[in-house]
């Protein structure tokens, strides 16, 4: 019998760990301040501060400060939903604790079943447990579209292999095309008219400059033509996700973000599909910050070659 109240107050204790607080959080407003990749590799260069690397005279350019505003801010709604289930939790934890006790087991023992039964019972109001009543249909409204999010988001991860691929073989594309381009360089390099100064030698500067000029021009260009590519793959992804979740988010919002539902298992509900919406952002995030870092290392680049410009 204690073996049986172990499995009662386990298989309740997913149902009731999220208790009775809502987030009232507009997530998608949030959501809309992300920025989008940039236009190219200038506007890349533009999103990037200097940081000057701790115990040396070397700098580089970092996007983080950016991209901070936004991050922060679903940061602290994703917070917003553990605290709220780590609060909520503790009655049944405390809960479960009492059960493990050895006294408690050993008395447990010694109860009738309907002594037993009776424990368990008191238990589970320590758990702050209650009888199911019906939801308004607005809340069941909502539900029903943490549901539909639910399968979306499943039948997601069934395609993300080929997504994955095709994510892949566009980057390898474009290190190929920088990579042909260095090839190119070399060729050309060996066509310049060298010139030697004592023990050293090479090609002539002017020439080399203007050369380099040009493969710098090309790298720009594959930069772009990349950047025009992630562009097009981040507004389908942004598209995707507000055609998601803004159905869910309006829900949301009529039933004061889960205040109105009556049961605790409907507010478990309310907020995996708020956690969900948080966590979709992450690719947003990630797929446009990624590529501004990438891609101003080559305006950076740019510039150190016009320093080193040679004289007239």
């Amino acid at each position: 019998m204690v073996r049986a109240l172990v499995v009662f107050l386990v298989l309740t204790l997913p149902f009731m760990a999220f208790g009775q607080d809502v987030v009232k959080v507009n997530i998608i407003e949030i959501a809309n301040k992300i920025p989008a990749p940039p236009t190219d590799v200038k506007d890349a260069f533009s999103r990037t501060v200097e940081v000057q690397q701790e115990g040396s005279v070397s700098s580089h350019r970092e996007t983080d400060p950016y991209y901070k505003p936004v991050k922060d801010k679903m940061e602290a709604v994703n917070k917003q939903i553990e605290k709220a289930l780590q609060v909520l939790a503790k009655p049944q934890m405390d809960v479960a604790n009492e059960m493990n006790q050895k006294e408690m087991q050993k008395k447990f023992q010694t109860m009738s079943q309907e002594e037993q039964m009776k424990m368990a019972m008191e238990m589970s109001k320590k758990m702050g447990m209650g009888a199911i009543v019906p939801e308004p249909e607005p809340v069941k409204a909502a539900v029903t579209e943490c549901i539909n999010v639910n399968q979306a988001i499943g039948a997601d991860m069934q395609g993300a292999q080929e997504w994955y691929r095709k994510r892949q073989k566009m980057e390898q594309d474009r290190e190929k095309q920088h990579s042909d381009i260095d090839a190119w360089k070399e060729t050309e390099l060996a066509k310049l008219p060298q010139i030697s100064t004592g023990e050293m030698g090479g090609p002539e500067p002017k020439a080399e400059y203007a050369l380099l000029t040009k493969v710098m021009q090309k790298h720009l260009a594959v930069e772009n033509d990349y950047l025009k590519a992630v562009q097009k793959e981040w507004k389908a992804g942004w598209d995707k996700y507000v055609a998601r979740f803004s159905p869910l988010q309006e829900k949301l919002a009529k039933i004061n973000y889960g205040a109105d539902a009556k049961n605790p298992p409907t507010k478990q509900q309310l907020l995996t599909g708020q956690g969900q919406m948080v966590s979709s952002t992450g690719d947003l995030i990630e797929l446009s910050s990624k590529s501004t870092k990438s891609s101003a290392e080559w305006w950076q680049r740019k510039l150190e070659l016009e320093k080193n410009r040679p004289k007239d």
